[in-house]
Parts: C-alpha cells; sequence; structure tokens
C-alpha cells in the first residue's frame, strides 16, 4: 500500500470523504478531528461513506493511505468554535464555584450546516477537561447516539473514538418512528418533553452533571410548525443559549421570541456541504452499525417467535385528509394513538423499538431497551422471525417505526 506525506500548517484543515478503507496517522505535531485529539503514531481506519476532518492550531505530519483530499487554507470557523467552548468552561468554572446548574446550549440551523458536527466538538472538548456533559441529539433522521426514527441522550465521560464514535454507555433512547419531525410534529413534541423530564432528572442528582451542563443538537426542520417545535424544545431543556449557525432569520426569529435566552450566530464550516444523497446510506450504516457493530464485530441473533409471545403497538394514526372529510369538519389528529398491530408479512423489514414499559399506555412515557428488525412473518405457523442483538424478546411490547432495514448479510 502506497502512502503519503502531507504537512498542515497551523490553523488549516486536511477534509476529504472514504471511498472504500483509508489510514490516517499522525507522524507529527498535534491534531485533532472533531474535538478528539489523535495519537501520534496510531494508524485511525476509516470505512466507506465516512468523512474526515483533521484540524491543528499548531501544524502537524499526517500521512494518508490515500490522495482524495485537500487542504482546507481558507478563513476556517474553528478558533471561533473553540471560543465558545472557552466561554462554555467560564461558566462551568462558575457554576462549580457557586454549586449551581452549568450552561445548557441548544445547536440550530439549517439542514446540512453542521449542527451535530458542532455538537461533537463541544462535548468533546468539555470531556478532555474531566467534564461530563449531557448530550442530547432531537435529530430523528441522523441521530449520532441511537439509530433512526428515535431521539436519545448520553453522558459524555470521554471524547468519542476517531474512527468509532461515542463509547455508547446505557443511552436514553425514546421512539418516534419516523425520519422528520414533519410527519407527526405533535409525537414528536411529546418525546421532546418526555426526555427533557429524565435530563432533567438525572442533572439534578448527579452534581457533576449538574455543572458540567446540556448540549442539545436539533434537526433542520425550522420553517412553520418547525419553527414553533424549536422553541418547544428550548423551553422543554430551559436552555441558556442557542446557537444558530449560517440562519441570520432563525436566529432574529429566536432574539425576538425567546429574550431570556442568548442566541449566538456562527459561521458553517467550509468542509459542510448538502448530503441529500449521503442520507440513506448514513441511515442504513447506523441500524447495520448496531446489529453488526462499527467493524462487523458483533453477531447478532436470528430466531423465530409465536405471534403470541409479543405484542406489536404503533403510535400514532394516520391523518385524514381534509378533502375525505365533510365540508366544514375539523377532526383533531390522534397523533398520540397507541393503536394495536396485527402481525403480517407487511412487518416485513421494518425496524421495531422494544420498549422498556409492560403497559402499552406508558409507551411514550418509557425508554427503550432495543431494537429488533423483522425478517420474515409466516402468517400459517404464526410466527415472526427477527434480527436482534438479544437471543429473545418474549413478552415484550414492540412499536412499529417507518424505518426499513434490508439485511442483506
Amino acid at each position: 500500500m502506497t502512502t503519503k506525506e502531507i504537512v498542515i500548517e497551523a490553523g488549516q484543515e486536511l477534509r476529504g470523504d472514504v471511498d472504500e478503507t483509508l489510514t490516517l496517522e499522525l507522524r507529527s505535531g498535534k491534531a485533532e478531528i472533531f474535538g478528539t485529539e489523535l495519537a501520534i503514531g496510531h494508524k485511525y481506519q476509516f470505512t466507506s461513506g465516512m468523512k474526515f476532518s483533521i484540524f491543528t492550531y499548531w501544524g502537524c505530519t499526517i500521512v494518508s493511505s490515500h490522495d482524495d483530499y485537500y487542504v482546507a487554507r481558507d478563513e476556517n470557523p474553528m478558533h471561533i468554535y473553540l471560543n465558545v467552548h472557552g466561554m462554555l468552561e467560564q461558566l462551568r468554572q462558575k457554576a462549580d464555584a457557586e454549586k449551581t446548574r452549568g450552561p445548557r446550549i441548544m445547536v440550530a440551523g439549517l439542514p446540512d450546516v453542521g449542527k451535530s458536527t458542532l455538537c461533537r466538538m463541544l462535548v468533546n472538548w468539555a470531556a478532555r477537561l474531566g467534564r461530563t456533559p449531557i448530550l442530547v441529539d432531537l435529530d430523528v433522521g441522523q441521530n449520532q447516539i441511537s439509530i433512526p426514527g428515535t431521539i436519545a441522550a448520553m453522558v459524555v465521560r470521554r471524547p468519542a473514538s476517531v474512527d468509532e464514535g461515542f463509547r455508547i454507555d446505557m443511552p436514553l433512547v425514546f421512539h418516534y418512528g419516523y425520519k422528520t419531525p414533519g410527519e407527526n410534529i405533535g409525537l414528536y413534541n411529546e418525546i421532546v418533553s418526555s426526555m427533557a423530564m429524565y435530563v432533567n432528572i438525572r442533572s439534578e442528582n448527579v452534581e457533576k452533571s449538574l455543572i458540567s451542563g446540556v448540549v442539545v443538537n436539533t434537526c433542520g426542520y425550522i420553517r412553520q410548525e418547525g419553527y414553533e417545535s424549536f422553541k418547544h424544545v428550548a423551553k422543554a431543556f430551559d436552555v441558556d443559549i442557542i446557537i444558530v449557525l449560517d440562519s441570520e432569520w432563525l436566529a432574529t426569529k429566536l432574539i425576538s421570541d425567546l429574550p431570556s435566552v442568548k442566541v449566538i450566530t456562527l459561521p458553517k464550516s467550509g468542509g459542510v456541504v448538502p448530503k441529500d444523497a449521503a442520507k440513506d446510506k448514513f441511515r442504513e450504516n447506523k441500524i447495520r452499525e448496531y446489529f453488526y457493530g462499527p467493524r462487523n464485530n458483533i453477531c447478532p441473533h436470528v430466531f423465530t417467535i409465536d405471534f403470541n409471545d409479543v405484542k406489536v403497538y404503533k403510535i400514532g394514526a394516520p391523518q385524514i385528509p381534509d378533502s375525505c372529510l365533510p365540508a366544514g369538519m375539523i377532526l383533531k389528529n390522534p397523533y398520540n394513538k397507541i393503536m394495536p398491530i396485527a402481525p403480517s408479512p407487511t412487518l416485513v423489514h421494518h425496524v421495531l423499538a422494544v420498549s422498556s414499559s409492560s403497559d402499552p399506555e406508558q409507551l411514550l412515557a418509557k425508554n427503550l431497551l432495543g431494537f429488533v428488525v423483522v425478517q420474515h412473518v409466516d402468517p400459517d405457523k404464526r410466527s415472526l422471525t427477527l434480527l436482534s442483538p438479544q437471543p429473545n424478546v418474549k413478552n415484550r411490547l414492540l412499536i412499529m417505526s417507518d424505518v426499513l432495514f434490508v439485511d442483506l448479510k
């Protein structure tokens, strides 16, 4: 394998995409990827579909296994982002001294402006200082903690791994079931409220988490009811600071509507590009990683279970179009209705969430234990064949998701 040595000057960034596989090694100097410091001499492996962005404040030398990259020499907002981190750390130090609550930040903006990346950097930098911030990801399409169709939160005790992401220990995950908030905004807002309640309880009972604060990542759905949902998120998590990336319109609206919250507008990184074509691939990879591990190092279970051993539900009745209603009639959308689903072949390839609740009426208020995928339904034998990380889900309540996963392995 041929390698190439790349010299990156202070304040510059090495950017690129991974088509197949890539190996990067820091030969000298100091550098980081999304807030996680690179170790000299360690070979970092990246797989197809991943992006990398190596920034250095001091200058460094990188060895790469291919030459599909470029060095960004133009103005870079990384110093601005680091200044924000410094401001947040000052607030944490003040909270530590006064034994009060640390900063709560919400990151907002249009799609594909780098919201998830900024959140990752902020919690990584905090963890490197010994803090334990709570990361909340409300992006149901491209969640970095859980799989698509969910919202999730976790305590960040150490920086994310460069090539494998966060080490996720006991995350708090809530079922939504769709890939965008707009498909059932009422349900989305309700589970956001449930998540905020649990995060608040965690903060109030663990002093270190209280002082370290909360970082909330949001979806890029900011118009009409999406904007109202932004305000709901800010109030539910009682945020002190909203960071708006690359949207003067959104920042102006939030300053007007939430005068008690500090709103900061930041530029997006030049390395951020629209990724519509890659979103489906990202979602598929996220689900595959859940079942098979980041390096295909986990062997999931495939087993058959009787219809009578599980109960399947769907949350949210379908919206009836106004054109189908009598003139002048307004029908309230039963966005949170819990409906039993009879197992049938239509379930094949659907992701099902495994609830921690034993009561169907509590499905919205309880977190998830995990996920399974329906691989086959046999109506004659009244059985389901499931792909699962656990060997059994007998007597569990399962929640149907609109998210699909076709396992070709």
